[in-house]
């Protein structure tokens, strides 16, 4: 793993705060679409299609320090043939993570699948 965190004992445990679509929407202009660019939709078990609540709205797993918490996955850009994968967390409130596929070189763009993050997320990245 290129990316450990190296004092376990100082990194705060990942929190969620699982908002639904219209709860966002609800929240004031611009909050909504600045949450969907940076938290993809929660997802079921395929990866893929977006976790819906008893209303059929989508949910959001939203960082509970908000957008005052940078990770890597802020840095990585698209790629249909990416150097790094995304790698769930082992056990609730562990850290998601991303593993290199092959070797990286000095100076070379840090890359992901984003439909790694689900549909939800990629059609909106890719439109």
């Amino acid at each position: 793993d290129p990316f450990p965190i190296c004092n376990m004992h100082m990194a705060a445990k990942e929190r969620f705060c699982v908002c639904s679509d219209a709860e966002l929407k609800a929240m004031p202009p611009g909050v909504f679409e600045k949450v969907k660019s940076f938290f993809a939709a929660l997802t079921e078990d395929d990866g893929w299609t977006p976790q819906r609540n008893r209303k059929g709205e989508i949910i959001y797993g939203v960082l509970s320090t908000g957008m005052n918490n940078l990770n890597l996955s802020w840095y990585l850009n698209h790629s249909d043939d990416p150097n790094i994968e995304f790698c769930d967390a082992e056990e609730d409130g562990g850290y998601n993570s991303f593993v290199t596929r092959r070797r990286i070189e000095a100076g070379e763009e840090l890359t992901t699948d984003y439909r790694e993050l689900g549909k939800e997320f990629f059609d909106l990245i890719s439109n």
